[in-house]
């Protein structure tokens, strides 16, 4: 909300008659909405009928209209008005207008992207880069922010080259190619975040690194043999689910194995702190043949 407040006077330079620009416009304060209504939204979402998807749901799926419709429209309408300024191009009228709302909005824009900058900084290792962080990054409220910032700083900063071309120049065809560049800057922008949250959206788990050290946890406790099955998945950006099936010894008792369960629940917890839910079945070691001799009897009994 802050960040939106902060750019709403950004929006005068639609109403200058600088179309490079205006497609940049409308997005600049629905983003950011959309993604506080997310947030709240996703708290909502933490009913009995989806547990596991609060975040998958309200935050993932709503970003990815944001991704769709706002800038993918936003950005072939930019398009659009390119290619007709470069078949009937035509002075800017106030040039000195222009610029001061361009620098106006690049201020503001700048402030903006230097506060979504703040606010992911809590959630990105030291040493990792800001683009490494967006692309690994479960948290799409700050890939969208920052994305969107960045986005509106180079469609500025193209709307300002692309006028002080076509004054430098003479030739106002400089602001129609200025505007066909934001136009697939913006589509661009669309694109990067459809990748980045359809991860999400059909269900991220950790990377093969991540999961190894979780074998090597779930091994190291003393009463656990073997690790038949392991599935992850992120529920939202700070929250991991972790279902396993494991094999224990036969004669073991259910003192036992319940205490290696909460050992390995413990371990994993401990290296994997975002480890909310943890389900984990024991079972006996048995190989395949006998697995399936033990389900055809269960399916013979029922």
């Amino acid at each position: 909300t802050f960040i939106d407040c902060s750019k709403s006077p950004a929006d005068l330079r639609a109403i200058v008659a600088m179309p490079a620009n205006g497609a940049v416009t409308p997005k600049d304060r629905v983003v950011p909405a959309f993604c506080s209504f997310c947030a709240m939204l996703s708290v909502d979402c933490c009913a009995r009928a989806i547990p596991l998807s609060k975040s998958l749901a309200s935050i993932a799926s709503l970003t990815f209209i944001v991704a769709i419709v706002l800038f993918s429209l936003g950005g072939v309408f930019a398009i659009y008005e390119g290619i007709g300024k470069i078949e009937h191009p035509h002075m800017i009228e106030s040039p000195a207008v222009a610029y001061t709302v361009l620098v106006i909005a690049m201020l503001l824009e700048g402030f903006a992207l230097r506060t979504a900058l703040r606010e992911a900084k809590g959630f990105k290792p030291p040493r990792q880069s800001w683009w490494g962080f967006l692309r690994n990054t479960k948290s799409v409220n700050h890939v969208v922010l920052t994305l969107e910032d960045t986005a509106a700083l180079i469609g500025l900063s193209c709307a300002m080259v692309g006028i002080t071309l076509s004054l430098v120049t003479g030739n106002p065809m400089w602001d129609g190619i200025s505007t066909l560049l934001i136009g697939v800057l913006l589509v661009a922008v669309a694109a990067i975040l459809f990748i980045e949250v359809k991860s999400l959206l059909i269900g991220e788990a950790v990377d093969e690194e991540a999961e190894q050290k979780m074998r090597e946890i779930i091994l190291s406790v003393d009463d656990v043999d073997h690790v038949v099955d392991l599935k992850t998945l992120y529920t939202g950006p700070n929250e991991l689910f972790i279902a396993m099936k494991v094999t224990v010894g036969a004669e073991d008792s259910a003192r036992l194995v319940a205490q290696a369960i909460d050992k390995v629940e413990a371990r994993l917890r401990k290296e994997f702190p975002i480890a909310k839910l943890i389900y984990i079945e024991p079972d006996l070691y048995k190989t395949k043949r006998e697995q399936q001799e033990t389900d055809k009897q269960i399916s013979r009994s029922i």
